[in-house]
């Protein structure tokens, strides 16, 4: 199990590697009023890890207030 783990990661690394030397070309980015320049393999990363953050808190969010009503009751669930 532990050779099937470090096989993965080492694929996942490659991986990895492939993307950020396709993606290297700087690319122009413009957010209201700012405009700035920086690899595209950097945009990729601060996207993804922004929609992994935004997942984590809404699961949070769910579980919360999946918590927060009593066992058995039809709170939230419309009826």
């Amino acid at each position: 199990m532990k050779q099937l783990k470090l096989l993965a990661a080492t694929i996942l690394a490659l991986a990895l590697v492939v993307v950020i030397v396709q993606n290297a070309a700087p690319v122009e980015v413009r957010i209201l009023f700012f405009s700035f320049t920086l690899p595209q393999a950097v945009l990729l990363f601060i996207v993804g890890a922004g929609g992994f953050m935004l997942g984590i808190l809404a699961a949070l969010l769910l579980r919360k207030r999946g918590a927060a009503a009593p066992p058995g009751s039809s709170a939230g669930h419309g009826g």
